[in-house]
Formats: structure tokens, C-alpha cells, sequence
């Protein structure tokens, strides 16, 4: 999830949107990806998925509520906060971010 996260931050993403399912031999995270709002980057984030559940992506994103202070649970990109507070986000209102 970080390379993936990694790479489209570095890189860039360049569609309108992405949902998928990650997994290894231990976990899975269901992970989104959007171009950010310079155009250049990516933003992402990715929610773990906890034992004993199951995930369904069907094309559409379903992580709603990302708390910035739940991790492992929760995994996003560096600049995730920064472009949510220039759509309107209160870092200060302790309200989540509705990705």
C-alpha cells in the first residue's frame, strides 16, 4: 500500500479515480486513489480491512470517514490533509475527513 501510495504521489495519478483491494498473506486494505488538486500528484487513502471482515470494491469508493490519527488502520498520503483543508476541512473542528 505505501509503494503503491508512493508512487502515485511521486508520480502522479491521471484518471478520475481509482478503488481497489490490496492484499498480502496477513492483511488487506481497501485503497483509493485521485488525482490532487495541483494536477502533478496524487492523493490516497487506504483502510485496513479487520480480521474476521470482507471487503467488496465495486468501482466506487466506499472509505468515508478517515480519522488521521488511526494507524495502522488507516494509511493516506502526506498531502491528504492540506488539499481536504483547501476544499473546506477544519483541522480544527475535529470533524474527519469525508474522502
Amino acid at each position: 500500500v505505501q509503494v503503491m501510495g508512493t508512487l502515485s504521489t511521486t508520480y502522479g495519478y491521471y484518471d478520475e479515480g481509482e478503488s481497489l483491494l490490496v492484499s498480502d498473506p496477513r492483511e488487506v486494505y481497501i485503497f483509493h486513489v485521485l488525482p490532487d488538486d495541483t494536477g502533478y500528484s496524487a492523493i490516497w487513502v487506504a483502510q485496513r480491512v479487520p480480521d474476521g471482515h470482507i471487503a467488496a470494491v465495486m468501482n466506487s469508493f466506499t472509505i468515508r470517514d478517515v480519522p488521521l490519527h488511526d494507524f495502522p488502520s488507516f494509511l493516506y498520503s502526506a498531502n491528504l490533509p492540506l488539499v481536504a483543508e483547501s476544499l473546506g476541512w477544519d483541522p480544527k473542528s475535529g470533524a474527519l475527513i469525508d474522502f
